[in-house]
């Protein structure tokens, strides 16, 4: 069953909740761009740039198992956390200093891909405590 999420002028749009991979809160860019924008929901094949407050739409989308994660940037992430399907280790060459582990949402090299500063032991544990499997960390 699809959520309507509000948008920037009155506008909606109605979005399936087993395609969200991460909400966060817009960029300091992001905001100068659009200041009534108030989150990010990037998923599949989309960002969607929302006036809800993050909070809001982690209720809205209440049935996903969110893990709190933080961006190598330092940005709270919430990440659907079941969508998560394997975990890379950070690459020297291409990832900030601060990464430490980059999860993925689906197979091969362009699979969508999301760096955290959480290492693997400390996902297993979070996802322990969301009840879910760990093998995608394997």
């Amino acid at each position: 069953m699809s959520v309507s999420v509000d948008m920037p002028n009155g506008a909606t749009e109605k979005l399936e909740p087993a395609s969200i991979f991460v909400i966060r809160d817009p960029t300091n860019f992001e905001r100068e761009e659009s200041p009534e924008v108030q989150s990010c929901l990037w998923g599949g094949g989309y960002r969607i740039y929302s006036i809800e407050p993050v909070v809001a739409l982690a209720e809205k989308f209440s049935e996903l198992k969110f893990a709190r994660l933080v961006a190598p940037e330092g940005m709270t992430l919430l990440v659907s956390a079941e969508r998560v399907t394997d975990r890379d280790e950070r690459s020297a060459v291409r990832d900030h200093k601060l990464t430490r582990s980059v999860l993925c949402f689906g197979p091969g090299p362009t699979a969508p891909r999301v760096r955290v500063r959480e290492t693997k032991e400390d996902l297993i544990l979070t996802w322990e405590k969301l009840g879910l499997e760990i093998d995608c960390f394997e």
